[in-house]
């Protein structure tokens, strides 16, 4: 733990980090996980009335809501959800690894270019840390780009 310390600079800062001593304190956390994120949506609040409303409903009226309809009816939009899935997956996947690729090989390129600028003025320390600077900026910039 006293090198995270180290590495993070402060006690403040490494208080967010998992700790491996507490195991049940990390189950109850909220920050770093996907809950805020989940929950600010309108989609996750608006089904779950939908839900409520619609058990009520049935609950309180006696009113059912599907009716006679057999199981049968599900068979097919079930069947073009699970296509659908699968090909969106897939492009997905492709989109990924296609980025993948790009940002490796712009890290690598990025790498090197650092090395050469570094072996090259080894002499000039301010205007090594000024072209570094530059170029990791500029690749910082790119990546932020890349949506």
């Amino acid at each position: 733990m006293s090198v995270i310390l180290r590495m993070c600079g402060s006690r403040k800062r490494a208080s967010r980090l998992y700790d491996m001593a507490a195991p049940l304190r990390n189950l109850w956390r909220w920050q770093g996980t996907v809950l805020p994120l989940v929950l600010s949506r309108v989609e996750i609040w608006f089904f779950l009335l939908l839900h409520v409303a619609l058990v009520i409903v049935r609950e309180y009226t006696g009113y059912d809501v599907w009716g006679d309809s057999p199981i049968s009816v599900l068979t097919i939009p079930s069947a073009v959800l699970a296509f659908f899935l699968v090909f969106f997956n897939g492009h997905c996947y492709a989109r990924f690894t296609g980025f993948y690729g790009a940002t490796t090989g712009m890290m690598g390129a990025t790498q090197e270019l650092i090395e050469l600028i570094s072996v090259h003025l080894a002499d000039e320390p301010v205007a090594r840390w000024d072209a570094i600077r530059y170029a990791v900026s500029s690749i910082l910039l790119t990546y932020y780009k890349v949506r």
